[in-house]
Parts: C-alpha cells; sequence; structure tokens
C-alpha cells in the first residue's frame, strides 16, 4: 500500500513538470514609495493559459490583487479596469501566495506579455509592489 501512495506522488509530482509546455518568465517585485512589500512571480506556458505563481512579503492583513498592466513602467499610475490575475490573502506574516493559471495569456509571439508590468495592490488603492515580467 505504502509503495502504492509512493507511485502515486512520484506520477503526480512529473505530470505537474510536464505540464509546463513552453517558455518561463520571471518579474521581480520591488517595492513601491513609503512600502516595504517585495516577491517573486513565476510565468510559466501551459497549453491553456499561463500558469502564474508568487510568493509576496511585507503585506498588512487583507486580500490583494495581481494585476498586469501594459506600460513596461511602476511609475504609470494604477488603471483600476484592469482585471487580476490572481487574488489572495495574506496570512499572520504578511505572506501571500498567488497560483493561477490565467487562460488567454501567452509568453510567446506578438501578443506575449514579457515586458509588461505586474502589480500587487489592494483593492481599490494604489500597487505596493511592481515589477517587470522578463523572459528567461
Amino acid at each position: 500500500m505504502a509503495c502504492r501512495a509512493a507511485a502515486a506522488i512520484a506520477l503526480a509530482i512529473l505530470l505537474d513538470a510536464c505540464a509546463s509546455t513552453g517558455p518561463v518568465a520571471e518579474a521581480l517585485l520591488t517595492p513601491a514609495q513609503d512600502v516595504i512589500t517585495t516577491g517573486r512571480v513565476v510565468f510559466e506556458q501551459r497549453e491553456n493559459g499561463i500558469r502564474v505563481v508568487a510568493h509576496v512579503a511585507g503585506l498588512g492583513a487583507g486580500t490583494y490583487g495581481m494585476h498586469l498592466h501594459e506600460k513596461a513602467d511602476c511609475s504609470v499610475a494604477v488603471d483600476t479596469r484592469v482585471p487580476a490575475l490572481s487574488m489572495a490573502i495574506s496570512d499572520a506574516y504578511g505572506n501571500a501566495k498567488f497560483d493561477a493559471v490565467v487562460p488567454g495569456l501567452t509568453l510567446q509571439g506578438d501578443k506575449s506579455i514579457a515586458g509588461k508590468v505586474v502589480t500587487v495592490r489592494t483593492a481599490p488603492g494604489p500597487h505596493l509592489a511592481c515589477g517587470v515580467v522578463v523572459k528567461q
């Protein structure tokens, strides 16, 4: 029985590793003015979109959204009409993990998100951290 469980876990890990079907990109989140929020966002191309995994630290208690913006400039004002890539609630230590597959996004071709800005913010409110998506 233990052997079957170990085999099932190993298979699940292998299948998850195989699920990434293409390029990877990363954004290092730097704090906005007067905050200490930082983090790292990894973007993995999947068949059905992009998997977005982020670890963010230095947050207060609350719910946060991660947003993708057209401009590659963190100083640009927040556009409140930009939909959230993912939502997360911070833990007691000010950390949040975002993990979602976002359909319709790509790291390839003319519609690539490489070079765009990803932000973390409360809703409504200014961005707390920002980083440019860089293809690896």
